[in-house]
């Protein structure tokens, strides 16, 4: 399901659960002076939206939505039209995209 204006984007555990893989460019994003002299997540672990943004950014992998689901693909061997983790992110969410990368898929439609 598409994201709702109101949804939250992306919560804390959601964020360092899709970039586990990508950990050294996270940290590296982290340490950008913006995030170090402030807070990056409110009182509801939620993360500020530049830094999600700027995380999904760096993400390689890419999506593709098919019957109602949305599925990983490997940068290698992703359709013309799979998603960035960017454009994922906008339309779905960070929950999706932790969800699709866990179980291989998430229900979107």
């Amino acid at each position: 399901m598409a994201r709702q204006e109101n949804d939250v984007m992306m919560k804390y555990w959601d964020l360092f659960s899709i970039m586990r893989t990508e950990r050294s460019a996270l940290d590296k994003l982290l340490q950008d002076k913006r995030w170090v002299s402030q807070s990056y997540v409110d009182e509801s672990w939620t993360v500020a939206e530049d830094l999600a943004y700027a995380a999904m950014a760096l993400f390689p992998m890419r999506f593709k939505t098919e019957d109602g689901y949305l599925f990983c693909c490997p940068p290698a061997h992703s359709p013309p039209d799979s998603l960035s983790a960017l454009e994922a992110y906008k339309k779905f969410g960070g929950k999706i995209i932790e969800e699709t990368l866990e179980r291989g898929n998430a229900r979107v439609d």
